[in-house]
């Protein structure tokens, strides 16, 4: 995190260098803690971290009634939370290790092929709380990059006038990508490519 702060990150929009201005804590089911820092733009996982299970009386948890017992707590937050119900009545419940499958990283990266375009900015999130941009130098440099499996993409195109145009994949089928990842050879690095005739009008 210090390494971080202390190269800071510099913004698409005004091409300056900026702090990271986020600290973020995600929580999954089974005791998954994972913290990521956030500026302009990108977000980097700095660690998996797994909670102890432990008891706490309710009388601590649940401040101000000193009588609350907890299956009728946890029946109340249900009520409150349709959809996570949905989940734990679902053909095996919750999936304890889906988190941790999204974490498994790929060399990948993703390019255009448009005559007379060129390649403005890219962008990504993935499926592990990541989010990646590049443009400028790094998107020249264009490398093989060690990610998580991407759920959102965005490539940005300029014509031959400075004309730009944002294409924008939102989000991915969750099984259709995860499958085509898993299909890769895992010796082989995977190139995502936009490919467009020149008027845009048609993917080829």
């Amino acid at each position: 995190m210090l390494k971080l702060f202390k190269e800071g990150v510099v913004w698409y929009r005004t091409r300056k260098k900026e702090s990271y201005k986020q600290i973020l804590v995600g929580c999954a089911p089974g005791g998954v803690v994972v913290v990521w820092m956030r500026g302009a733009g990108q977000r980097v996982e700095i660690g998996r971290f797994q909670a102890r299970e432990t008891k706490i009386a309710m009388s601590d948890y649940v401040t101000g009634n000193p009588t609350a017992i907890q299956k009728d707590f946890f029946e109340a937050l249900a009520e409150l939370d349709p959809e996570l119900e949905e989940i734990r009545k679902k053909k095996g419940g919750i999936e304890y290790g889906l988190w941790d499958s999204y974490r498994k990283k790929y060399s990948w990266r993703t390019r255009i092929e448009i005559p007379k375009h060129s390649f403005d900015n890219t962008s990504f999130q993935m499926f592990n709380g990541e989010m990646e941009e590049l443009f400028d130098e790094s998107l020249k440099k264009n490398e093989f990059k060690e990610r998580a499996v991407p759920q959102l993409l965005d490539f940005i195109v300029a014509d031959s006038k400075g004309k730009r145009t944002v294409w924008e994949f939102k989000y991915l089928d969750e099984e259709e990508i995860m499958g085509l990842y898993k299909q890769a050879d895992p010796k082989q690095p995977i190139e995502i490519i936009l490919r467009m005739n020149e008027d845009l009008a048609t993917a080829v």
